[in-house]
């Protein structure tokens, strides 16, 4: 049986109220539902809640020829089954049980965050695979994303993607996140992509691989006489039980600064394994340098580290256009301590200051 429902003409758009002109088309068959539509709106109450999985449950359940095993991935995909099966792997087997194609856009949200415009949603779901595209515009920044879900290699495989579609300013974000700095300027780029496999939490997160890229940020902060920043290039990267590292090059109030840092795996840190912990800067005619171990989790409260710190230069002077005039003469400089931090300790011991 197929079933199609239009609205018979285009309503008027109101405030706080859900404009919409449908268009869905049910299908069934014996082992697969399919629902496929359009829903469209301009204006958009403060909160917005939108149903879509509950749905295809109470439609899945409504039809006797759809088999039963479809209708058990409800509770599976809360807990893990019999079989050591978990909610990842269940999601995967519902998803199989009906394709879905729906699509949801609308000019304008506001409420008490930044206001969203040009929102563009769509959940499609073929084959056992979920694609899951958005595009919007958030405080003036243009994003475009996706999420995908999917098995390789008979596991589950989750892929995110989100970033500007285009060059933008953040004049209009930073008025909303900290206005109390007055956050001027944009970026070039910006983008972040994660994947990752696996049945259970840890399997994805261990397995997990992530990219961050910003490039071209020409920034101020401050009021009176705003403090500039310039970031040429941020990369942070992390590969499937690698280490987790990044790459910095800058510029703050006309000095270059350059930062990169490699620590231990998602693995190691989510564990009370020791990883490696390596920072490596310069800048204002500085070199810094903190080379060390690390033990546990932030997160958990059980983190501790033992690190030496290392900062030299040829002169002194040097660092006036970040720390101000210095009370002392010209020169070189150095510095050596060794830092540790336990849960219950922080501790820095001068080994060399000159």
């Amino acid at each position: 049986a197929e079933y199609r429902v239009e609205s018979p003409q285009t309503p008027e758009f109101t405030h706080g109220h859900i404009g919409h002109s449908p268009q869905i088309e049910i299908g069934r068959g014996i082992h697969v539902v399919r629902l496929y539509g359009e829903l469209k709106a301009v204006a958009v109450p403060q909160r917005l809640q939108v149903s879509r999985i509950v749905f295809q449950y109470e439609l899945l359940g409504r039809h006797p020829d759809v088999p039963q095993k479809a209708l058990r991935h409800r509770k599976a995909f809360h807990s893990a089954s019999a079989e050591g099966s978990g909610p990842a792997m269940a999601l995967l087997d519902m998803l199989e049980t009906f394709d879905t194609d729906l699509k949801l856009s609308f000019e304008r949200l506001s409420g008490a965050g930044p206001p969203l415009e040009d929102v563009a949603i769509e959940v499609n779901v073929a084959g056992g695979e979920l694609d899951f595209p958005v595009s919007l515009t958030a405080a003036g920044v243009p994003l475009e994303g996706r999420l995908g879900l999917d098995r390789r290699n008979g596991k589950p495989r989750a892929a995110f993607d989100l970033g500007a579609s285009r060059p933008f300013r953040v004049d209009e974000l930073g008025a909303y996140l900290a206005p109390q700095a007055n956050l001027q300027g944009g970026f070039q780029e910006l983008r972040l992509d994660l994947e990752s496999s696996g049945e259970s939490l840890r399997e994805l997160l261990v397995s997990l691989r992530a990219a961050l890229v910003a490039r071209g940020a020409a920034l101020t902060y401050g009021f009176g006489s705003p403090v500039p920043v310039g970031v040429e290039r941020l990369e942070m990267t992390l590969e499937e039980r690698g280490p987790l590292t990044v790459r910095a090059r800058a510029e703050l109030l006309g000095e270059a600064l350059s930062l990169d840092l490699s620590a231990g795996t998602v693995e190691a840190l989510l564990g009370d394994e020791i990883w490696p912990l390596h920072v490596e800067a310069a800048g204002a005619g500085a070199d810094i340098e903190f080379r060390g171990e690390g033990r546990g989790s932030l997160a958990r409260g059980t983190f501790a580290a033992d690190a030496q710190l290392r900062v030299e230069g040829e002169r002194l002077s040097r660092l006036e256009p970040w720390l101000g005039a210095l009370p002392v003469a010209d020169g070189s400089y150095a510095l050596r301590a060794r830092v540790e931090r336990t849960p219950e300790l922080f501790r820095t011991t001068l080994e060399e200051v000159r």
